[in-house]
């Protein structure tokens, strides 16, 4: 083959491999944007459900974790196999046996046999954990927290306030219970509140709801879910209209939402008390003063860390204790 053939051939080839790659990412953007276009739909037999939260058998648990001098409890929703996440709290902010503050972490089953023999050696290591006998999916994430509540309710009767947490954020405890403190005959949901959010309806989406398991465009006012104050005497009336409500399995909207609404149950904002986690880790973590930090968290007491790793959990709290 000539010199000036073999360049026609090098050229043609590099041509024909553009246009199969951009053929290629053209069918894949297709696909993808009508696949978002298409609705979650459910079976055909779907029929609406009821949930009655004491028939949720527990696996493992500590009933006597509060006792008659509890006034707070920390309860966090933890998946089964975020054992390191619960560790790193039970190191940080987790830690409050100085205040005789019960922090007890709910969870279900995994579908792995080893996940679940871990859980067991956990809960023998540290008797902070209560397992419900279901699998930890987003499904049944309603079924976690109507066992939280209804749990708290059962062995710590005397507590003011259930702190509700999820397992990804840093929260200042003592400043939470020094501000509640303060609040007088509260009967109102403390939390970061949501409105007018949208349904989801792409199937894309892990939250994706079919219109036969929830017909309106948005969602009610609820709270979102990584820190609720739950003052005790607004559990029971929660508890028993979960009862004869249909059941919804996106936990925030079903229990402080729908449930609340029902109830009549005021939610009051916690924003001003909730830091970004970007703050943190531009003030914290690249060693700005002391100073400076002081000024920012003061009176935050709830900082979500989404895709924070373990280790930097430990390592933001640290430093804000010592800025502080």
């Amino acid at each position: 083959m000539s010199k000036c053939a073999k360049k026609r051939y090098r050229c043609s080839r590099k041509t024909r491999i553009a246009g199969f790659l951009l053929l290629l990412s053209t069918v894949i953007l297709l696909y993808f944007n009508l696949f978002q276009d298409i609705e979650c739909v459910v079976s055909d037999t779907y029929q609406p459900s009821k949930l009655d939260v004491d028939t949720i058998e527990i696996a493992v648990e500590n009933t006597s974790i509060c006792t008659n001098n509890t006034m707070y409890v920390v309860a966090i929703h933890s998946a089964s196999d975020n054992i390191r996440a619960r560790l790193a709290i039970r190191n940080t902010w987790g830690n409050l046996s100085d205040l005789h503050v019960p922090v007890i972490f709910f969870i279900g089953l995994s579908i792995s046999k080893t996940v679940n023999d871990d859980l067991i050696d956990e809960f023998k290591a540290y008797q902070d954990l209560v397992l419900g006998n279901f699998i930890d999916t987003y499904r049944n994430l309603t079924w976690k927290h109507l066992m939280l509540l209804n749990w708290t309710k059962k062995f710590c009767p005397t507590a003011k306030y259930v702190l509700k947490f999820d397992d990804d954020i840093l929260a200042d405890v003592r400043a939470m219970t020094s501000y509640l403190d303060r609040l007088d005959n509260n009967t109102s949901i403390i939390c970061s509140i949501v409105s007018k959010a949208m349904v989801q309806r792409g199937a894309r989406s892990k939250w994706c709801v079919p219109k036969q398991e929830y017909c309106n465009g948005t969602y009610p006012l609820y709270c979102n879910g990584f820190a609720v104050a739950y003052p005790m005497q607004s559990i029971p009336s929660l508890l028993n209209l979960s009862k004869e409500a249909d059941y919804f399995w996106i936990d925030d909207v079903f229990v402080t939402g729908i449930l609340a609404e029902k109830a009549k149950i005021q939610r009051v904002s916690a924003d001003i008390f909730v830091l970004p986690s970007d703050f943190i880790l531009k003030i914290i973590v690249k060693h700005q003063s002391e100073g400076k930090a002081r000024t920012i968290f003061k009176d935050k007491y709830i900082v979500p860390l989404e895709n924070q790793r373990d280790r930097d959990l430990a390592q933001l709290w640290h430093r804000l204790r010592k800025a502080f």
